[in-house]
């Protein structure tokens, strides 16, 4: 999950869902300094509905 979230991180103005992505990422890494860091940087809205590009990017991801 790593490698992902550097590279969402990276080109996170490409789609309109990475913001939320990399905030869940972060959150199932379990690092409490980049959950704070996604949520000062982007306007994500941790209380939304997971969209289904990034359900199913996290699907894939549990499977590694």
């Amino acid at each position: 999950m790593e490698t992902i979230f550097t590279a969402v991180e990276q080109d996170v103005d490409a789609h309109e869902d990475n913001p939320q992505l990399l905030l869940i990422l972060a959150v199932y890494m379990n690092d409490i300094e980049k959950v704070r860091k996604v949520l000062e940087d982007h306007a994500v809205d941790p209380s939304e509905f997971i969209t289904p590009r990034n359900q199913t990017i996290i699907n894939i991801c549990k499977r590694e």
